[in-house]
């Protein structure tokens, strides 16, 4: 399945992110072209995610609670 990439409004640390609701992975890329994928977030954790004043501070505590690898 093709991925949706969303952009924030503004993010100093993250270009784009997609979620896939089917697996429960979140991409996220960053400024530097890096790229994680991050496991196991349902829709809510989406949801926080996407709503979150700073992406870069969510996904630095997302890291802490789910599993992610450099893709």
């Amino acid at each position: 399945m093709a991925l949706n990439w969303e952009r924030p409004i503004s993010s100093t640390s993250v270009r784009e992110y997609a979620y896939d609701e089917d697996t429960g992975e979140l991409h996220v890329r960053f400024h530097n072209g890096t790229v994680y994928k991050y496991n196991g977030l349902t829709p809510d954790d989406y949801d926080n995610f996407r709503n979150s004043p700073s992406k870069g501070s969510h996904v630095h505590n997302m890291a802490r609670k789910h599993k992610y690898v450099k893709v």
